[in-house]
């Protein structure tokens, strides 16, 4: 380690003014870069900063307005940042900038960064996921990222995620092609995790995908921009009404300056400011019909608070369409089985609700199991409760992963999952029963579950439990007693193949 040492410079850099918590060194009449603050310890020049870093596009100090080029020399090093997002005015990071940042995990840099220098990254031992959004890979150093971990230094639990033009690029680019892992970054799409809804977000500042907390999200694209807005748009058709959810983290600045906007139709729905306690969970009805949604951060024209965005994920859209329903008049009557045989006979494309027997697709049998339904009753038992019900279940790496119960003809809703590569009873495995946007699952002790049967009427945790081991496949899922009062069950099956 000797060499290593020798090769570090620990005194902090100057600088000439602080602006919202950031310091400054003045590089050219309207240039600056991030620099070292004052700190009481000696050798851990930028400990005084912490947790999340969103660098400013620009900085407004003594009347002047500074576009941000740089990260200075130990700027951050020694700090307790958690995660830092580098915009594309920045072309350069200099040595030791984030050296010796343990509890780093993600880092995001711009399209515009075409240096990081030697040791900006050492020794950030939890650095987990990082983005560069540059098209041609920045010139890097033989120990700009390495990191110690049980193989020495090295980067092979660390993720890299590149723009798909320039994949080759990457993986051929000495140092770089060193990461464990190298994949383009994620569409809005596969980010929001969702393929039924299709995203837009054009402007001077469009929305990205980032990757962090466990997680791939969106989050608007206006950070550090006095005066802007940002805004991810999206068109949904629900014939039949339904649901529309989504995780959200909004972090902009008090109750009515920097605001976090959700609009359905030109109508709002919420608008926040600082609210960067957690990721939350939002949900909506929509109404029968075509609805515009809308997802907005707006800045005023000073101040850049500590997170400066608004980030949304996991958004699902539960149609509210019955289940027989085909001629969609929201009821089910012969004229659907007339509906359903029209369409099979012509070739026509029919709607899920035609899906009668629940098997993933249409065809005669479903023309069967409608007219049972209807003859015996057992098709859209009464749920006034109902508008999504899912198993969410949060593996080893904390990433969520949604399971939608269906409904079928025997008055169940369920789904079936392969618990073959999960550990239930960790503080970091978890396994939820969600429903109509109430959480009634929660783990405990001894690898168990428990489940709700109501709103009103919840299981107490620790009794009635559901013993969950890996290697089996369960089937979760709602059912109904004779008196048509949901009841909830958990059935396992054969051995996971």
């Amino acid at each position: 380690m000797a060499s290593l040492s020798s090769a570090l410079t620990l005194s902090a850099a100057e600088y000439d003014f602080v602006v919202d918590r950031l310091a400054y060194k003045i590089t050219s009449g309207t240039t600056v870069e991030v620099a070292c603050p004052e700190s009481e310890e000696e050798y851990a020049p930028g400990a005084d900063y912490s947790g999340v870093i969103n660098i400013p596009r620009t900085v407004i100090y003594d009347g002047t307005t500074y576009t941000v080029r740089g990260i200075g020399l130990n700027a951050f090093a020694f700090s307790s940042v958690t995660q830092v997002i580098i915009p594309n005015t920045v072309t350069y990071i200099d040595r030791q900038a984030f050296f010796e940042c343990w509890y780093l995990t993600s880092v995001s840099f711009g399209s515009g960064t075409n240096t990081i220098g030697d040791f900006a990254f050492n020794f950030c031992e939890d650095l987990k996921y990082v983005t560069c959004r540059a098209t041609t890979p920045p010139t890097i150093y033989e120990f700009t990222f390495k990191i110690m971990n049980g193989s020495g230094y090295g980067l092979d639990y660390t993720n890299l995620y590149v723009p798909s033009s320039s994949l080759n690029a990457y993986r051929s680019k000495t140092y770089w092609k060193e990461f464990g892992n190298i994949t383009s970054i994620p569409s809005l799409k596969e980010a929001l995790s969702t393929s039924s809804i299709q995203f837009t977000s054009t402007g001077s500042y469009p929305w990205m995908t980032m990757v962090a907390d466990g997680r791939i999200y969106a989050m608007s694209g206006n950070s550090g921009v006095h005066s802007s807005s940002s805004t991810l748009s999206a068109t949904v058709n629900v014939p039949a009404g339904g649901t529309l959810s989504f995780d959200f983290k909004a972090w902009g600045e008090g109750s009515s300056y920097d605001k976090c906007i959700f609009s359905v139709d030109g109508s709002q729905k919420f608008s926040y400011g600082a609210r960067d306690n957690n990721w939350e969970r939002y949900s909506v009805n929509l109404s029968a019909g075509t609805h515009t949604l809308t997802w907005t951060y707006s800045k005023d024209y000073s101040v850049h608070p500590t997170g400066d965005f608004f980030a949304i994920d996991n958004v699902s859209l539960v149609e509210s369409a019955k289940l027989g329903d085909v001629d969609g008049n929201g009821s089910v009557s012969i004229s659907d089985v007339t509906a359903l045989i029209d369409i099979l006979l012509k070739g026509g494309t029919a709607p899920a609700s035609g899906d009668c027997d629940q098997d993933g697709q249409v065809g005669i049998s479903d023309v069967t199991a409608l007219i049972d339904g209807l003859l015996n009753g057992t098709l859209n038992p009464s749920d006034p409760y109902y508008t999504g019900c899912w198993v969410v279940l949060y593996d080893r790496e904390g990433i969520k992963h949604w399971y939608p119960l269906a409904m079928g003809a025997d008055n169940i809703y369920s789904t079936t999952i392969s618990l073959y590569t999960y550990i239930f009873g960790s503080n970091t495995t978890k396994l939820y029963f969600v429903d109509n946007s109430y959480i009634y699952g929660a783990p405990v002790a001894n690898q168990s579950l428990v489940i709700g049967s109501s709103s009103s009427n919840p299981l107490v945790p620790g009794q009635n439990c559901y013993t969950i081991s890996t290697g089996y496949n369960y089937t979760l899922g709602i059912t109904y007693d004779s008196n048509n009062n949901r009841c909830v069950y958990v059935a396992r099956g054969g051995a996971c193949g």
